[in-house]
């Protein structure tokens, strides 16, 4: 009972201290401070957190990025496969309705594209199923470029 009054309290002072600090700067004056391990706010404690301009730089970054790439594509629930690559695979087989994707990897943003992983089985012209370890390049909900893991 006296340590929960005593965790109320404190937690009232660091609340009306962190209110202190943020009346008491001027306006358009930017001041950053972190908590350090001991529980000690203070400038030196940020060094590798992101400040407000970094946060929205990076936020530009990635709009721009998903304006020139498109929508980030979103696995099927059904097999984790992409429905772009599973559209390309299907438009280039021997066998089209053969095509069973096995999994891909998530999605990951590039200057050529959002570049995804995927093993697949499909029939090749002897009608012998083979299979497929491939990169798939996607901009704009379209596959765009291929490459095989070798």
């Amino acid at each position: 009972m006296i340590l929960t009054a005593l965790n109320a309290r404190t937690t009232g002072i660091l609340c009306i201290a962190a209110v202190g600090l943020f009346l008491s700067s001027p306006v358009g004056a930017a001041s950053y401070k972190c908590k350090d391990k001991s529980g000690n706010w203070t400038e030196a404690a940020c060094t590798g957190a992101l400040t407000p301009p970094e946060e929205l730089r990076l936020v530009e970054e990635q709009k721009q990025l998903a304006v020139e790439l498109g929508p980030k594509p979103e696995p099927s629930a059904w097999d984790g496969s992409y429905r772009a690559v599973n559209t390309y695979l299907e438009k280039h087989a021997k066998d089209p309705d053969s095509v069973k994707i096995d999994g891909c990897t998530a999605a990951t943003a590039t200057a050529k594209g959002w570049i995804v992983r995927c093993e697949y089985r499909a029939k090749n012209s002897f009608g012998a199923v083979v299979r497929g370890n491939t990169y798939f390049a996607i901009k704009q909900n379209a596959v765009v470029a291929t490459e095989e893991v070798k």
